[in-house]
């Protein structure tokens, strides 16, 4: 398992912690996202987004050619 990553500090609503910690990993079959603590809902920038979603498709054994700086 890897080290939790900051996915985000951004905040949308007055309140909001802002950062969410999480680590996704992969066994057989299942990729796990653990967020650390009870989350219900996040937003991502657009750029985040698609790191995000590049990390849940390389656990998932897919080849990422291109990254988002």
């Amino acid at each position: 398992m890897t080290e939790p990553k900051v996915i985000t500090d951004s905040v949308l609503l007055p309140g909001e912690q802002g950062k969410i910690k999480l680590t996704i990993s992969h066994n057989e079959g299942f990729v796990r996202i653990d967020f650390g603590r009870p989350v219900g809902w996040f937003a991502l920038p657009k750029s985040e987004a698609l790191t995000f979603a590049f990390a849940i498709l390389e656990n998932c054994g897919v080849t990422i050619e291109h990254k988002v700086e």
